[in-house]
């Protein structure tokens, strides 16, 4: 009976730590990628849990055995983690680490209980350390869950910088010089020891926190003037709009008074035989139409204004831009948002056009259940996006859950963003 209970616990210790380290990614991951994750994790529990029984029942239970299920009885879970969630090599190493560090300093608080309960460490008792581990666990819970939501640094620190493998090792290092110290040690006797056994990953824990908040508030900070500053741009825009649809009406007015003489003068001139001056003042009127308003390219009129300043931007770059947009007048996304999003991704496109070669297609389109946009662009803008503009987008992938997918196609970088969106 006791084999079994330290086995479910150490099982549960074990799933504990997985769940942490799920977190980080958690909010990334599409529905599917989540029930496949878990699905995998419980899986393998009901195996570990039969290996951890068969493993006590051939050893027993004694301070080496236990010691030998924590040292490697996560493994297993770390790769079905980086089975599931891919591309994420940096982050898997460096959330394994901290959540190691979060380890060590829960058994470091459960051994020191258990000392204190019981005077020692001994095989009779070493069950109710992994009871106390599970009992502080639960108890710093809440804490535990919002540290280790908002644990990654930001992504281009870890996806871009020649220092992401040594930010990523960082906790690793961390953890294995609190760890290789004791690892022969079954028993520290003094309570300063026991006291400097987790001082030094609690004093990183603390530091790390107090730089990620800090960084954090300094990137919504940055965040938000960019968010204004395209926000007055796309006010500019819409006004600029609206001056061009009132000169568009002043010329359709003009039009409307003048289209019962044209029809009249065509008309004389077809009954007088002089079918070609008929045909030039047809051709006259086309030419005037096309120098009316271009026709909306979405009923949402932020997005509309934001794409149609950009077309122009685009003309007088000589940037060949495509885009073929279909928008209800409403769906479940703030049309500021996917407005500033646009002009994200635009931006940074435009500013490479100083390295020649830059072509840009734009595809939006809602049927009614779901928003698809396809961003398509030849120099990498995705990876020229500044912090606040990268920041933004990710926000925008977490606020709406978006599936986000980057490929290149035949010299094109794509972007490819599709969400829920009821019209």
């Amino acid at each position: 009976m006791m084999v079994f209970s330290l086995a479910v616990l150490a099982t549960l210790i074990q799933i504990s730590g997985a769940y942490l380290r799920f977190l980080p990614f958690r909010r990334k991951m599409t529905p599917e990628e989540i029930r496949s994750l878990w699905e995998s994790l419980l899986l393998w529990s009901m195996s570990g849990l039969l290996l951890y029984i068969l493993y006590l029942s051939r050893s027993g239970i004694h301070l080496t055995s236990f010691k030998f299920m924590f040292f490697f009885g996560w493994i297993p879970y770390v790769l079905l983690s980086v089975m599931v969630i891919r591309n994420q090599n940096a982050q898997h190493v460096f959330v394994f680490g901290m959540q190691a560090l979060w380890s060590f300093t829960l058994h470091s608080l459960s051994g020191m209980i258990l000392v204190a309960l019981f005077g020692t460490i001994t095989n009779d008792v070493i069950h109710y350390h992994t009871v106390f581990y599970l009992i502080l666990f639960l108890l710093l819970f809440p804490w535990e869950k919002k540290m280790f939501e908002h644990l990654l640094p930001t992504d281009r620190l870890l996806d871009d910088s020649p220092l992401r493998w040594y930010v990523a090792a960082l906790p690793i290092a961390i953890f294995l010089g609190a760890l290789i110290p004791i690892v022969h040690i079954t028993f520290l006797p003094g309570w300063k020891d026991r006291l400097a056994r987790f001082a030094l990953p609690l004093f990183f824990f603390l530091v790390y926190s107090t730089m990620s908040f800090s960084s954090r508030e300094a990137t919504d900070r940055i965040q938000k003037e960019h968010a204004n500053r395209l926000m007055r741009q796309q006010r500019d825009a819409l006004k600029r709009r609206a001056s061009f649809m009132k000169e568009a009406a002043e010329h359709i007015s003009v039009l409307r008074h003048d289209l019962r003489h044209s029809y009249r003068m065509i008309y004389t001139l077809l009954k007088n035989g002089a079918e070609d001056m008929a045909l030039e003042h047809i051709r006259t009127q086309e030419e005037k139409l096309q120098t009316l308003s271009e026709n909306p390219v979405s009923a949402m009129p932020l997005i509309d204004a934001t794409i149609v300043i950009y077309l122009r931007q685009a003309r007088e770059l000589g940037i060949p831009f495509q885009n073929e947009v279909h928008l209800p007048c409403r769906i479940d996304v703030k049309e500021s948002d996917l407005a500033l999003l646009l002009s994200n991704l635009l931006e940074a496109a435009f500013l490479l056009q100083k390295e020649g070669g830059q072509e840009i297609c734009l595809g939006l389109h809602h049927d009614g259940q779901q928003c698809r946009m396809e961003f398509k662009e030849r120099r990498g803008a995705l990876e020229h996006l500044d912090e606040s503009s990268r920041a933004f987008l990710d926000d925008f992938v977490e606020k709406y859950r978006v599936r986000m997918e980057t490929s290149e196609e035949g010299g094109w970088h794509v972007l490819s963003l599709q969400w829920e969106s009821r019209g």
